[in-house]
């Protein structure tokens, strides 16, 4: 495969060093030393209608669809594994480039099918550019940033404007009656054109290029291709939502809340799907809630509720419509919180109870109502759905206001239930010492207690000194399933007296003496 690649570059040599009839001679792999392939034949000039016809079908199905499909099984599978946690600003895109990365052959599978795709067709076709932009796009999923800055820039240039006579036109100048302001390629054709073909991809490639120079955090580059973009009168309008996209990544990568989000506000229509929109609306509201913008965040966090399928979404979309919501805050909080704890009692929420629970808590917390706060956060931890990430933030919040209210023993409970290999828990050597101090904490405070209890008894009446004593006995002997027989009842006042019990003999009137010379046996 990498030779196929390498071949396929070569095909190309002239137009990527970017001089016209400079040509260098350099052998071919030893594979390919007796083979002519069919881009070798390439030809000047244009193709006719029957052959250009026959090389854009098979391109087009055979190599371009299954190569793009391919990629997007990728990134599919990238979206599946990954995991928001809506509770913090969570990830510009809803997938991991390690994810990505890990899948490192599928996309070699991309690279190769584009890469032969080239190879083995006449380079006239319609589809070589859509097949270097899928080349490209696999290498900078994989992380290869060098090798797709190469590609892109090869697309730029080996697909540029060109003169009548087939000189490629000077981008960025006046001359020839050229756009000096201008670097992107005008895209023309009417709406039967659009609709029966794709655009060409070197404006796309100029896209790709700004995502490709952020992941590099080379943002003095990717700004001045951006400014220059968003001036040019050549770019495409349909490109429009994927620049203002970039924009915002640009921003959100540089903490600048106020700008991402507004670019992300104009990019929703990037969105692939109506929850995917919905997550870009959930991240546009936290970015203007980040940046103090509280009016625009709760327009965002209200937009989101009605677009997404993610129930876990919705709950904290709607937790943060109530926080930056200024009006009858707390009437609203005593809504959405009986909402939830109706939700929580029906069957086809069973599978979220704990996570609905823990966000009744936020909620409640946020109005002041700790006492119910603490329940729900009880009802989380027992919640037969509760995974283990989800019980580790009960507890540790539990533990946390007990912590704050002086009630260290409970607060000792809580802190012990945590698993702290837990990777979501911060600060874990913070927790360990707490808990340690809190151990300690609570024997002292249990002997304390005890002593105390002791002094107090000590102190009592003697009368009341037996009666607390009787008292203790019988509740004992409940607790080990005694009966409560009257046989078996103290007599007397002392609780410590022996329980005389019936015998086979006789009683009451034995004269105590042995059976053989008791009279009256």
């Amino acid at each position: 495969m990498a030779c196929l690649a390498w071949l396929t570059l070569l095909l190309y040599c002239p137009a990527l060093l970017g001089q016209t009839g400079f040509k260098i001679n350099i052998p071919k792999p030893k594979e390919y030393e007796e083979r002519v392939l069919r881009s070798e034949k390439t030809s000047e000039g244009k193709l006719r209608a029957v052959p250009k016809f026959i090389q854009n079908t098979v391109t087009h199905y055979n190599f371009t669809y299954n190569a793009a499909r391919k990629l997007n099984e990728v990134i599919d599978r990238a979206k599946a594994a990954h995991k928001d946690d809506y509770s913090k600003l969570i990830p510009f895109y809803n997938y991991s480039p390690a994810a990505m990365q890990s899948d490192s052959i599928h996309l070699d599978s991309v690279i190769q099918k584009a890469s032969s795709g080239i190879a083995l067709h006449d380079l006239r076709n319609d589809w070589v550019d859509n097949l270097y932009l899928l080349w490209g796009a696999a290498y900078y999923f994989q992380q290869k940033f060098d090798s797709a800055y190469q590609l892109f820039q090869f697309i730029n240039y080996s697909f540029a404007p060109r003169e009548k006579d087939g000189y490629y036109k000077v981008i960025g100048s006046g001359r020839d009656g050229n756009k000096s302001n201008s670097i992107a390629s005008e895209e023309k054709g009417g709406p039967i054109k659009k609709l029966f073909t794709t655009p060409p991809s070197r404006n796309d490639a100029l896209i790709w290029q700004i995502r490709n120079h952020l992941a590099q955090d080379e943002y003095a580059e990717a700004a001045a291709l951006i400014e220059v973009l968003k001036k040019d009168p050549a770019f495409p309008n349909r490109l429009q939502p994927s620049l203002e996209e970039v924009m915002a990544l640009q921003f959100y990568k540089l903490e600048i809340w106020d700008s991402a989000a507004w670019h992300l506000s104009r990019a929703l229509p990037e969105a692939t799907s109506l929850q995917e929109k919905a997550r870009w609306e959930y991240l546009t509201a936290q970015l203007y809630e980040k940046a103090g913008k509280k009016g625009e965040a709760y327009r965002y966090y209200q937009k989101t509720i009605p677009h997404t399928t993610d129930l876990i979404l919705e709950i904290y979309a709607r937790l943060g419509a109530i926080r930056t919501h200024q009006q009858n805050a707390s009437a609203d909080i005593n809504k959405n919180v009986n909402e939830l704890l109706q939700m929580a009692q029906q069957d086809k929420y069973l599978e979220y109870r704990d996570i609905i629970y823990y966000m009744a808590a936020q909620m409640d917390l946020t109005g002041g109502n700790t006492d119910r706060a603490i329940r729900s956060l009880v009802s989380s931890t027992a919640a037969a759905s509760n995974s283990p990430i989800q019980r580790n933030k009960a507890f540790l919040q539990l533990a946390e206001l007990s912590y704050a209210a002086g009630q260290y023993k409970e607060a000792a409970r809580f802190y012990d239930s945590l698993q702290i290999k837990d990777i979501t828990l911060l600060d874990q050597g913070s927790i360990e010492n707490r808990k340690k101090a809190l151990r300690l904490l609570v024997v002292n405070i249990d002997v304390i207690q005890r002593q105390d209890s002791l002094w107090r008894i000590a102190l009592l009446p003697e009368e009341e000194r037996k009666e607390w004593a009787r008292r203790q006995l019988k509740e004992l002997k409940k607790q080990q399933g005694l009966p409560d027989d009257p046989a078996f009842a103290p007599k007397g006042t002392n609780p410590l007296q022996p329980v005389v019990t019936n015998t086979l003999f006789t009683p009451g009137d034995a004269k105590g003496e042995w059976y053989f010379y008791n009279a009256s046996s």
